[in-house]
């Protein structure tokens, strides 16, 4: 439990998280109003961090792709997805760019991609932050867990976009197969 004071209106209270804390937690507040003691509660989930994001690479042109590698320290080893905001400078989203891929425990990297035609038009400097990152749940029952960034956003060394080929995007099977869908579903229905 934690004491906390108005400021203009708004209560805060930052609690440390005890290292036995994960999963399901119930927040309660305690005040008093106009005599009456009252009580406010909400649930809150909360996941122990499995892997951090520390540090991002040097980035790289392969072949009509930006690679991103991004370093991370791994508490618990499984299959992992990240998913990133590429921005301008001037925090416009430019792209959100994926990448799934098992991890084993400790030192790991990660490579996010941003194919040329995303950057077309949009010169850098570029920020990468916005970051989620999965283990995704190994068998059902099990949660998802969650790991964190170390830092909320990271500049990317500027990305000499005349470096980049002209490949067109290579879509993987499973991708095909979602695009055909979207693209059934977003037909009107026959009469």
């Amino acid at each position: 439990s934690q004491d906390v004071e108005a400021d203009n209106g708004i209560y805060l209270a930052s609690i440390k998280a005890a290292a036995n804390w994960d999963g399901p937690i119930q927040v309660q507040f305690h005040f008093d109003y106009q005599g009456d003691a009252q009580r406010l509660q909400t649930g809150i989930e909360y996941s122990q961090p499995v892997a951090e994001i520390t540090a991002v690479g040097s980035t790289a042109a392969r072949g009509a792709d930006v690679v991103i590698p991004l370093k991370l320290q791994v508490k618990l080893a499984g299959h992992y997805r990240l998913r990133a905001n590429l921005l301008t400078a001037a925090h416009e989203p430019i792209a959100q760019l994926t990448v799934r891929q098992a991890l084993g425990k400790g030192a790991q990297l990660l490579q996010l991609k941003a194919h040329k035609t995303v950057l077309a038009g949009r010169s850098g400097p570029y920020l990468l932050g916005t970051f989620v990152l999965e283990r995704m749940s190994p068998q059902p029952g099990e949660p998802t867990r969650y790991g964190h960034s170390r830092h909320a956003e990271f500049p990317l060394e500027a990305i000499a976009l005349e470096s980049l080929s002209d490949e067109p995007v290579a879509i993987t099977p499973e991708e095909q197969q979602r695009l055909e869908l979207l693209q059934q579903l977003a037909k009107p229905p026959a009469n």
